[in-house]
């Protein structure tokens, strides 16, 4: 709190524990809060690991070997309770933060409607700074190479055009 006291702004990302709703809370706090969050907090996926922490509901898979639970109250550090608190925490600080920044115009849309004061600040490369990717490596003739990079938060990325991939890839 020494450290908050000095500050004129500080910048929290994703963390929603209940010390820091009281911080956003605060009438007379002495700095200026932005709560930057770049995920739907709602809409989870249950692939990622961040479900473990924020997760609100048990989530059981069926596969050609049987059925299992991917997430189950009690079990692997899952806890419905203290993700449903987290959850409501979460809610609040981005209500009563002073600012709430955003990647996307869908999390700048939904965030818009908790906090007056969302901005949007979109994920970009800047290539008068970094090189271009292509700059990285020559492409050569050959099979199609498909690459991509994501954490575990942006599996249904890729799960949204899997069998469009997987025809293509078994094609050729």
């Amino acid at each position: 709190m020494e450290t908050l006291d000095k500050a004129d702004v500080t910048v929290f990302q994703g963390f929603c524990q209940e010390w820091l709703v009281r911080i956003a809370k605060m009438k007379d706090r002495p700095f200026r809060m932005v709560y930057d969050y770049d995920d739907h907090p709602l809409h989870i996926s249950p692939f990622a690991q961040a479900y473990r922490w924020f997760g609100c509901q048990e989530i059981r898979l069926k596969d050609r070997k049987g059925e299992y639970w991917l997430w189950r109250d009690g079990e692997n550090g899952f806890n419905l309770k203290s993700n449903m608190e987290h959850r409501q925490h979460q809610l609040e600080i981005l209500a009563e933060a002073d600012m709430v920044t955003t990647s996307t115009v869908p999390l700048y849309d939904y965030f818009s409607t908790l906090n007056r004061n969302a901005v949007l600040l979109p994920n970009y490369i800047d290539f008068d700074t970094y090189r271009h990717s292509y700059t990285f490596w020559e492409r050569r003739p050959g099979p199609v190479r498909i690459g991509w990079h994501g954490g575990d938060n942006h599996f249904h990325d890729m799960a949204g055009i899997g069998p469009w991939l997987t025809e293509f890839v078994n094609a050729h």
